[in-house]
């Protein structure tokens, strides 16, 4: 027998946001395997690498909002 669990829109843009935060991991950790240190700060991996890093933060500041606001309700 299978139960249906209801999932709010909440919930559901935390997944989502969760999904696309696991993405970018992923992809910077591809990119860190791919940079050397004799790199230059103005390469194309190192660019990469730093925009990768702004994304996860972004990815992180909306999923801790989006938890704070999800045990607000739950008070």
């Amino acid at each position: 027998m299978m139960a249906l669990k209801s999932v709010s829109y909440k919930e559901m843009r935390l997944e989502f946001f969760a999904d696309k935060r696991k993405t970018v991991q992923r992809r910077l950790k591809r990119l860190e395997k791919l940079s050397k240190p004799e790199d230059s700060y103005l390469s194309k991996t190192s660019n990469l690498l730093r925009e990768c890093g702004m994304e996860l933060s972004f990815y992180d500041d909306i999923i801790e909002m989006l938890e704070e606001d999800m045990r607000k309700d739950k008070m």
